[in-house]
């Protein structure tokens, strides 16, 4: 089978609602091809659904940091709602990165959150800020710190 056929039916099989088997087959076919194929990890949570987002996750964290850099985006997606599938792992994955990479990014996403009243979204943001110790010092912008005050859980 070719590449590109293996990794569309991988996809379809991280569904939540596909056997355990065909689950542990896909993540490990999706890291096989991570790697063979050079996958984007960002495009790759594109393409996939709601009943998908733990299994990305677990494809995620087992690629592991720098290799699963393009996934971080994707992470700070899942924290919108706290209750969604894999937000959990989102929050543990983005902690075991550290602050000192990830500060822009988090930065970026209070604003897109703030900006689009999304404080739900701010919420898991609070969260994860607080997880890895960021204080408004570590922003370049101070006042960006002050809208996790919007957060609502």
């Amino acid at each position: 089978m070719q590449d590109n056929t293996i990794l569309q039916k991988s996809i379809n099989n991280l569904d939540w609602e596909k056997s355990i088997n065909e689950q542990e087959e896909a993540i490990q076919n999706v890291i096989q091809l991570f790697y063979q194929m050079n996958v984007d990890l960002y495009d790759l949570y594109k393409k996939i659904h709601k009943h998908s987002w733990e299994n990305y996750c677990k494809i995620v964290e087992k690629i592991g940091y720098p290799q699963n850099h393009s996934a971080i985006p994707a992470l700070f997606l899942l924290l919108q709602d706290l209750n969604w599938p894999g937000s959990e792992n989102a929050l543990l994955i983005l902690s075991s990165i550290g602050k000192d990479i990830l500060i822009t990014d988090i930065e970026k996403f209070i604003k897109e959150a703030f900006n689009s009243s999304d404080f739900m979204w701010l919420g898991g943001l609070k969260i994860l800020t607080t997880r890895i110790g960021v204080i408004s010092d570590d922003f370049n912008d101070k006042e960006i710190f002050k809208l996790l005050d919007f957060a609502d859980f």
